[in-house]
């Protein structure tokens, strides 16, 4: 926090743009502000999920020992506190919506390069997603007063959070269901999430 104190004073993302509640969003219960909130449904079971299930999707279709799959999800969530703090220093310097799209590609690409490589690109595949992963959540969540009018902005951060809590809960057992049924249709989930 200490490193990262100068940058709180010239923070060029919290500045007011003349006429923004004209073009944002006013009420929660239209298309945008729904929209949202389904992709915060969908993004956090992708990254919940796959930190519960990557034991067995490693050690199940990619031929890991169970040790060292276990140790994938420790490399797993290092790699989400390193790309979170890492973002800190980034953000000021590449656009957010930028650095959302690069991230979501980066995402989609570790998830396709882990359903079909083999031993050990199945590593560099985690790495991958869960950098890419662990700036997702913070930086659309960070978005959302500037996408929506000061009026419903707290009410998205709240419906947003309760979005992916209630998505983590329910569609991470289903896919613990798609995994025991034919674990080829939890990498298809996935990247359709």
């Amino acid at each position: 926090l200490i490193l990262t104190a100068r940058t709180w004073k010239n923070d060029v993302h919290t500045k007011e743009i003349k006429g923004e509640g004209s073009i944002k969003p006013e009420k929660i219960f239209s298309l945008a502000p729904l929209l949202s909130i389904l992709v915060f449904l969908a993004e956090a079971p992708v990254e919940i999920g796959l930190s519960l299930w990557l034991s067995t999707i490693l050690s199940h279709s990619k031929g890991f020992s169970e040790t060292l799959a276990n140790s994938m999800v420790v490399v797993y969530w290092s790699c989400v506190v390193i790309g979170r703090f890492g973002a800190g220093f980034i953000v000021s310097k590449i656009e957010n919506r930028k650095l959302i799209s690069y991230v979501m590609c980066g995402a989609l690409a570790g998830l396709l390069l882990l359903s079909f490589s083999g031993f050990y690109l199945s590593i560099l595949a985690v790495i991958i997603i869960s950098l890419s992963m662990s700036y997702l959540y913070p930086a659309m969540m960070h978005e959302t007063s500037k996408r929506f009018s000061k009026k419903i902005s707290p009410q998205m951060v709240g419906a947003q959070a309760a979005a992916s809590l209630i998505g983590s809960t329910t569609l991470v057992p289903v896919w613990g269901m798609l995994i025991k049924y034919n674990i080829n249709l939890i990498f298809l989930a996935l990247i359709i999430v």
